[in-house]
C-alpha cells in the first residue's frame, strides 16, 4: 500500500507541473478534440457510402476507432513516462529513476500522467456510447470477455513498449524502433479481416496490434469464438511482456554497469 502511495504522490506531482503551462494545455486540447471529430466523421462516412465492408457496419467502424484512439489516449495517461526512456538515457534523467526503492519500470509508468489524454478519454467515451446505441443486444459474456480481452491487449502492448524502447540502452541517439512502432499503430483502427492474410499474420503476431482492438471485437461481435480470440491474445501478451522484460533488463545492467 506504501508504495502505491508512492506512485500516486508521483504522477500527481508531475501531472500538477504540466498543468502550469495551462495555454499548451487548452491548446492541445482544442487539437485532440477537432482531431477525433473529424477522423471519426471519416471513418462513418467511408463506411456508410461504401456500405457494409467484411460484415463491419459504419456504427461498428465508429465503435472500432473510438476504441483505438481511447488506447492511444491511456496510452497517454500511463505510457508517457516509458517513451521518455531515450530521453531520461541521454540527459542522465534516468539516475535518478533508479534511486527509487521501486521497479524501475514502475516509476518510469508512474513519472506523470499528460492531461490532454483526460480530453481524449472523454471525447472517445462519448464516442463508444454514441455508436453502441445503434448496436443490436450484446451478450453479457461477449461484453465481459471484450473487456477482458483489452486489458490482456494493455500488456501485450506493455511488453511490447519496453521491447522497442530498451535498445535506447546500447543506443540512445539512434533507436528509430519506437517511432517505427508508432507508425504501425495506424492499422489499428480498422478491422483485422480488412487485410490480407500475410498483412493480418503481420499485425497479430510481429506487432501486437490486432490483438489491441481488432481480435477484442471480433469476440464481441460473435465474429471469432471466445476460445481462439483468448489463445490469440493471450499468446501474443506473454511472449511480449517476456520479450520486453528481458530486453529492458539486460538494458539496465548494461546502463549501470558502465558507471551511471
Amino acid at each position: 500500500m506504501a508504495k502505491f502511495r508512492q506512485i500516486a504522490s508521483m504522477m500527481s506531482l508531475s501531472t500538477k507541473s504540466m498543468l502550469s503551462y495551462r495555454s499548451d494545455f487548452l491548446i492541445g486540447a482544442i487539437g485532440v478534440l477537432l482531431f477525433h471529430v473529424t477522423n471519426l466523421a471519416a471513418l462513418y462516412l467511408v463506411f456508410s457510402i461504401g456500405g457494409s465492408i467484411r460484415g463491419w457496419t459504419p456504427a461498428q467502424a465508429v465503435f472500432m476507432g473510438a476504441i483505438s484512439n481511447l488506447r492511444f489516449a491511456m496510452g497517454g495517461l500511463f505510457f508517457w513516462g516509458l517513451n521518455q526512456l531515450p530521453e531520461f538515457i541521454r540527459n542522465g534523467k534516468l539516475d535518478r529513476v533508479l534511486i527509487y526503492p521501486i521497479s524501475p519500470v514502475v516509476t518510469l509508468l508512474s513519472t506523470g500522467v499528460d492531461p490532454v489524454g483526460v480530453v481524449d478519454l472523454a471525447c472517445l467515451l462519448g464516442a463508444v456510447f454514441w455508436s453502441l446505441h445503434s448496436f443490436p443486444p450484446l451478450g453479457l459474456v461477449n461484453v465481459m470477455a471484450f473487456l477482458a480481452l483489452m486489458v490482456i491487449g494493455l500488456l501485450a502492448t506493455l511488453g511490447f513498449t519496453l521491447l522497442t524502447v530498451s535498445p535506447s540502452f546500447w543506443a540512445p541517439s539512434q533507436n528509430g524502433f519506437p517511432n517505427a512502432f508508432r507508425l504501425m499503430w495506424e492499422f489499428q483502427p480498422y478491422p483485422a479481416n480488412l487485410f490480407p492474410g500475410s498483412v493480418r499474420f503481420l499485425l497479430t503476431w510481429m506487432f501486437p496490434v490486432a490483438v489491441a482492438v481488432s481480435v477484442p471485437a471480433n469476440v464481441l461481435f460473435g465474429q471469432t469464438s471466445l476460445g481462439q480470440g483468448f489463445a490469440i491474445v493471450v499468446l501474443v501478451t506473454i511472449v511480449d511482456l517476456v520479450a520486453g522484460f528481458t530486453a529492458f533488463h539486460a538494458g539496465l545492467r548494461r546502463y549501470q554497469s558502465v558507471g551511471h
